[in-house]
């Protein structure tokens, strides 16, 4: 781990009331600005330090031999860039560590009087504590921590971009209309990236990480922490604000689960791929399994023949761990034995460690270019995640290792209409929203049913 120092200009206006400066008008003032850099970190946070840039050196840093400065001006600002490097580097998290972070340190050594008068947990105090004393599954845990780091951005954002000092939530004083902002906040978040990318820059958003526009269900889900955080303070005692219960954050709704039929599956399963490339054909293996099976692909990653006995999968569902703990016990029919054997190593897992079965976004390439190789491209409606609207796409475009489960379930519901007898194969809870979903009538549910009173 590396931290450095660097310069940002400024207005003249500006640097002309800065305490940490004498009023030297011959230098050009600048911002100091600090970067702390680590294997898979780069944090950029600008301060509200002004100094000299002309005699100012990133080496020391801090302020070299100079007559232009007094001994007392020059102490000062060396020493609190001192003190702000040693904090930082007494302090480092890796795994927490992120621009929020830095510039709280800032701020501590900078205002250190008024960092202590605030002994009051702020709602980002109260969320962090949330996820360090509540039992959760690692899925659930990583699902609110993108909410977490959105909430940073947004205290910081009212902070230094609409200017209100000190901007921060409290579960004590947070109100209906403070929800209401932060999902505004939430869904513009991309557009502001853009207007204003030297406040984002402090953030290191990149790739993946740069927001852009958000579905309404991720939105949706977002808030729903929120009030789950809200309400835990309020069982806690932390609280007796209930500003939660004002905020309408009503089921998101979810389309029609789009899955493959059994002459589509058999077809990529007999599909001759010899003259394809590996990737391929684990992929092709890994979705067949998975939809043979059903699990989720995180599960199936973890699966070793531990996990079988007498020709039955046995697993408890990482989803579900943490609540339920139901074990899940799946036949194995012959195609899925197949599949196991011609992959079978030395190795205790089911499936050896391979760049496609080890990464999900892999995966997910090499099994819509599978569709597409299988000629699996028929069109499909699927709702647009981010307006809502009904949209057509060939099914190959959108293909997944969900996809896999979406398939044996479905399937499954189409021979044997029994939500229990299905679920207890799959690890849904009972009355499951997103099971429910296969309940949809197709045509040959219709015919049926009208052959009941032929």
């Amino acid at each position: 781990m590396k931290i450095t120092t660097y310069l940002t200009d400024c207005k003249r206006k500006v640097a002309e009331q800065s305490s940490l400066l004498n009023n030297i008008g011959s230098e050009e003032n600048a911002y100091l600005c600090f970067r702390l850099r680590d294997k898979n970190l780069d944090l950029k946070v600008r301060t509200d330090i002004l100094v000299m840039s002309e005699l100012w050196d990133n080496d020391i840093p801090g302020y070299g031999k100079t007559r232009k400065l007094s001994s007392a001006d020059k102490k000062k600002v060396n020493t609190l860039a001192t003190d702000i490097i040693t904090k930082l580097s007494d302090e480092y998290d890796a795994e927490t560590a992120d621009a929020v972070w830095v510039r709280e340190v800032v701020n501590c050594c900078m205002f250190p009087i008024v960092e202590q008068k605030r002994s009051t947990p702020t709602f980002i105090d109260r969320f962090e504590q949330y996820l360090n004393e509540h039992k959760m599954a690692e899925n659930s845990y990583n699902i609110y921590k993108p909410t977490l780091k959105k909430l940073k951005r947004y205290e910081a954002y009212k902070r230094e971009i609409d200017g209100i000092k000190d901007f921060h939530l409290y579960v004590e004083t947070i109100t209906s209309d403070d929800y209401h902002d932060f999902e505004e906040y939430i869904q513009c978040e991309h557009e502001l990236f853009k207007e204003y990318g030297d406040f984002y820059s402090q953030f290191g958003l990149k790739g993946v990480s740069v927001p852009k526009p958000m579905a309404i269900v991720s939105i949706t889900f977002m808030i729903r922490h929120l009030r789950t955080i809200h309400h835990w303070c309020i069982k806690q005692g932390y609280t007796t604000n209930k500003s939660c219960d004002q905020v309408s954050n009503p089921d998101p709704t979810l389309g029609t689960p789009i899955y493959i039929t059994l002459e589509e599956r058999d077809k990529i399963y007999n599909a001759d791929l010899s003259k394809h490339c590996m990737s391929i054909r684990m992929a092709r293996d890994f979705f067949m399994f998975q939809s043979l099976i059903g699990c989720r692909v995180g599960d199936l990653r973890k699966l070793t023949y531990d996990n079988i006995h007498d020709g039955m999968l046995t697993y408890i569902p990482h989803k579900t761990m943490g609540r339920q703990g139901n074990s899940v016990d799946v036949p194995l029919n012959s195609k899925a034995k197949e599949i196991l054997a011609r992959n079978f190593s030395d190795g205790h897992l089911l499936f050896p460690h391979h760049a496609v079965t080890t990464n999900t976004a892999a995966l997910n390439k090499e099994i819509k270019r599978l569709f597409t190789i299988c000629g699996i491209t028929r069109m499909v409606t699927v709702r647009n995640p981010v307006t809502g609207a009904d949209e057509q796409k060939p099914i190959n475009e959108i293909a997944s290792s969900h996809m896999a489960r979406r398939t044996f379930i479905g399937n499954l519901y189409k021979k044997v209409k029994d939500p229990e007898l299905i679920c207890s194969m799959t690890g849904h809870t009972k009355g499951s929203r997103s099971f429910s979903r296969y309940r949809e009538i197709d045509e040959d549910i219709k015919i049926e049913l009208v052959n009941l009173i032929n």
